[in-house]
C-alpha cells in the first residue's frame, strides 16, 4: 500500500465536529436589491461639457493664483540668485509684467492639470529653490576666504623677507 493512502477511513471525533459545524451553519441569503431604472439620456450630466460656468472657472483660476504666484516668485528668486552666481555680481530679476504673465500661466497650467500643491511640498519647493542657491554661494564665499587667508600668508613671509633683504644690503652697503 502507497504511503498515505488508506484503504478504510475511520471516523473520529475531529469529523464529527466538523459534520456538527455543517448542520449548526444557518444560511444566510442576500437581500434582493430592486433593479433601478436607467434615467433618460437627457438627464445625465456630462462629464466633458465644453460648456463650462464661467463663476466656476473664475473661482478655479483664484485658487490655482494663489500657489502660482508663490511658484513665480521663488523662480524669479532662484533664477537672479544664480544669474549672481554665475556673474559673480548682483543681476536684477524679471520685471513686474513678466511675473503677471508667468504668474498667468502657472495657473492655467495648475488648473488645467487639476494639480493640488499641498502646503507641506510648497514650503518644501520653497526651501530648496529660495536656499539651495544661498548654500552654493555660501561655499563660493568660504573658498574665496581661504584662498584670501592663503595670499594674507603668502604677502605676510614676502614682506618679512623683503625687510629682511633691507636689513642685510643695509649691512652690506653701509659697511
Amino acid at each position: 500500500m502507497p504511503i498515505g493512502i488508506q484503504e478504510k477511513h475511520e471516523r473520529d471525533s475531529f469529523d464529527e465536529f466538523l459534520d456538527t459545524l455543517k448542520e449548526d451553519r444557518e444560511i444566510i441569503q442576500e437581500p434582493e436589491i430592486p433593479a433601478a431604472e436607467p434615467e433618460e439620456a437627457e438627464d445625465l450630466p456630462i462629464a466633458d461639457d465644453p460648456i463650462s460656468d464661467p463663476v466656476i472657472e473664475k473661482k478655479k483660476m483664484e485658487v490655482a493664483m494663489i500657489p502660482a504666484e508663490t511658484i513665480v516668485d521663488v523662480i524669479d528668486t532662484t533664477a537672479v540668485s544664480l544669474n549672481s552666481y554665475i556673474a559673480q555680481e548682483p543681476q536684477e530679476g524679471a520685471s513686474a509684467s513678466e511675473k503677471a504673465s508667468l504668474q498667468k500661466a502657472v495657473a492655467n497650467y495648475l488648473r488645467d492639470t487639476d494639480i493640488d500643491i499641498s502646503p507641506g511640498k510648497l514650503c518644501l519647493l520653497l526651501v530648496l529653490m529660495i536656499y539651495a542657491p544661498k548654500v552654493m554661494q555660501a561655499f563660493q564665499v568660504r573658498k574665496l576666504n581661504q584662498e584670501n587667508a592663503a595670499l594674507r600668508a603668502r604677502m605676510a613671509d614676502l614682506e618679512t623677507r623683503l625687510k629682511e633683504k633691507e636689513a642685510s644690503d643695509v649691512k652690506v652697503h653701509g659697511m
